[in-house]
């Protein structure tokens, strides 16, 4: 499986877009406890990730 991850720090939020080929591979490798928002996508499944950074 290969996982995609592009972020990008705004203030202290982290703020970024993880695409995963299925919702059970994300929960794996956490990302999961990031929470998110899964959508439609042409690719697999697309996370949008909106959270306080932890660090």
């Amino acid at each position: 499986m290969t996982v995609h991850f592009k972020s990008s720090l705004e203030g202290p939020n982290l703020r970024g877009m993880a695409i995963v080929s299925e919702p059970e591979a994300a929960a794996r490798i956490g990302i999961n406890r990031i929470g998110g928002e899964w959508i439609a996508g042409s690719s697999g499944k697309f996370l949008k990730i909106d959270s306080p950074s932890t660090g």
